[in-house]
């Protein structure tokens, strides 16, 4: 598998549902890297998307891939609440899994 070049996942689910634990039991996986932080807010935070082009460059900066960390994913349980968050995680990355 190559590196990836964008955020490849995201984990958006229930508070108290476990995202902390699964957030944790993710970064045990040694091809996986996941943000320094839990929640980074960041398809949810409407001055991120007032312009265009989208500057992509706060997100990316959260992920700091080792050699061996194949997959950059992240996880925040509010963006299944947030209405327009699935519609700028798929414009960002068609690709993406939720």
């Amino acid at each position: 598998m190559q590196r990836a070049d964008k955020v490849g996942f995201v984990v958006a689910g229930a508070q108290k549902g476990g995202t902390t634990a699964l957030d944790h039991y993710l970064r045990e996986h040694p091809e996986l890297c996941l943000p320094q932080r839990k929640e980074l807010h960041f398809f949810d935070t409407d001055r991120y998307f007032v312009t265009e082009p989208i500057d992509y460059g706060p997100y990316h900066a959260a992920f700091a891939p080792g050699p061996s960390q194949r997959l950059l994913g992240e996880v925040t349980p509010a963006y299944l609440y947030w209405p327009t968050a699935a519609e700028r995680i798929a414009r960002y990355n068609p690709a993406m899994k939720l």
